[in-house]
């Protein structure tokens, strides 16, 4: 019940911070349009956004939770210890990859994104956003301590503070620069300070003490942080090869290509980015204490319930996503210097995201399970053989399919990766279930999920029609209408069908 609870309230909050997100879009889309100085700030965010995937809300969190929560249950009188030296070493870490980041952005944007008009203006947007990682990195750690004490409220309210800040940027400091898309870079280096300063004053809650006289880089979590970052190190390294070789071709294709990505790759976070945050938040420490505690029962149930809550929630939210999707673009974006070809190019995209979905999710799920285990050898093996493919079939497809080719590739590769995670829990004897009851399960959303299918493509084409010439409110108040209908159809059918919310 508590589990529950938690989720809920960090659902919440997650939504909350995805509709500030999706206001500060609306806002950028409408002032900025899709160009290639926005195409330069996306790209600017790449750099940034990897070395964030490995100091923040990637592989060096799922080691530090797993080996924080060992230290809470069972080492207490040195957490103080391990809190302080990990911190110290971090910020050391990232102040030497930032500075070499900051001297060579140039020579690395020629590199990675050598088909980009403006690499100038690229470049300088870079050298203002890379150091955001570091302010990210250190709040993100500090949110970590805070989940393994259940204390996740900051954690889902911390990108509200970003957004808000780039909506202000964009509305009324966008003259101040030149050109005015540099205002958006400073907007977030000004929400990562603000976002450093809350989790920092909210870590004062609780029972820990942070002191530069405790370091001690011989204690033993810190020797375990350091031998278990190797091998998921290796694997995301690879990764980014391969990242940057897609990132290569996809840079000679038409302007504003890059942009069209970007906003598709927003919509889909929606449902991703609620039951993903939401999930991870509170799954990594959860089943970190259940390993410690040797409750291997109690360990492969809740991933099994994680699982069986992911399918009640991706598949209907992929099909929704599928069929709502040029209304879901037209209600959000297309206003000011957006067209309406923007509209059915991030249409396209996001219609083979969303067929993703549920791989996507998945593969989040299934990689913290064995994270929580220290087992971070085995996603990793996984992650470089993806990595090898994820060129390949970009390369087969980018002739044929041009600007989808991306969205294919990591729509395919979702699936064989969360295949292989799933397959090898079940050969560690870490997973325990019987297919027969994720069988019924599926059946049942199957069926609820044609028929609000069938209803909302009725609804979108005869009686509830969304036009770029209603204005936004009315826009809004259509697609809210259908989403609803359509949810309340979904739910109302999981119950016909015999389907035990209260067992879930």
């Amino acid at each position: 019940m508590i589990l529950l609870f938690n989720l809920f309230k960090i659902g919440l909050l997650t939504f909350f911070a995805k509709v500030t997100g999706f206001i500060r879009d609306i806002i950028i889309a409408k002032t900025f349009g899709i160009n290639q100085e926005t195409d330069s700030l996306i790209t600017s965010f790449k750099l940034p956004n990897f070395l964030r995937k490995i100091f923040a809300e990637g592989i060096f969190t799922y080691i530090f939770i797993p080996i924080l929560s060992e230290y809470k249950e069972k080492k207490k009188k040195k957490i103080n210890e391990l809190i302080s030296t990990t911190l110290v070493m971090l910020l050391i870490i990232l102040i030497i990859v930032i500075g070499i980041g900051l001297i060579f952005t140039p020579q690395i944007i020629h590199i990675i994104f050598p088909g980009l008009i403006n690499t100038q203006l690229t470049s300088k947007l870079t050298r203002i956003i890379l150091p955001y990682t570091i302010l990210i990195s250190l709040t993100t750690f500090f949110t970590s301590i805070s989940s393994i004490w259940n204390k996740f409220l900051s954690v889902a309210f911390t990108p509200v503070i970003l957004n808000i800040t780039t909506i202000v940027f964009s509305l009324i400091f966008k003259n101040k620069f030149n050109p005015p898309i540099l205002s958006l870079a400073w907007a977030l280096i000004l929400g990562g300070i603000l976002q450093l300063i809350i989790q920092i004053i909210y870590i004062r809650n609780i029972p820990i003490k942070i002191s530069f006289k405790m370091i001690n880089f011989n204690n033993k979590g810190i020797r375990k942080i350091i031998n278990n970052i190797y091998n998921p190190l290796i694997g995301i390294l690879i990764g980014l090869i391969s990242q940057f070789t897609s990132l290569n071709i996809f840079s000679y294709l038409k302007s504003g290509s890059i942009s069209c990505l970007y906003y598709a790759d927003r919509l889909i976070e929606l449902p991703l980015g609620v039951l993903e945050l939401t999930l991870e938040t509170i799954l990594l420490p959860n089943l970190s204490k259940k390993y410690h505690k040797k409750d291997k029962k109690g360990y492969s149930e809740l991933i099994n319930s994680l699982i069986k809550i992911t399918l009640i929630i991706s598949i209907p939210s992929s099909i929704i996503l599928l069929i709502l999707s040029k209304p879901l673009i037209i209600t959000l974006y297309q206003y000011g210097k957006f067209k309406i070809i923007d509209t059915i190019t991030i249409s396209n995209i996001l219609n083979i995201y969303s067929l993703g979905l549920i791989g996507f999710i998945l593969v989040k799920i299934l990689t913290t399970g064995f994270y929580s285990l220290n087992k971070s050898k085995i996603p990793s093996q996984i992650s470089i053989l993806i990595s090898i493919i994820n060129p390949l079939i970009n390369l087969l497809t980018i002739k044929k399919f041009k600007y989808l080719s991306i969205a294919i590739t990591y729509s395919i590769t979702s699936y064989l990766y969360a295949i292989l995670l799933y397959w090898k829990l079940k050969k560690e004897k870490i997973l325990v279930n019987k297919f027969s009851k994720f069988k019924k399960l599926l059946i049942i959303i199957l069926i609820s999920t044609l028929i609000l299918s069938i209803l909302i493509i009725f609804l979108k084409s005869k009686i509830i029609i969304i036009s770029y010439k209603d204005i936004f409110i009315i826009r809004l108040i259509k697609l809210t209408s259908l989403i609803m209908i359509g949810t309340l159809t979904y739910i109302c059918m999981l119950y016909k069908l015999g389907f035990n919310f209260k067992k879930i």
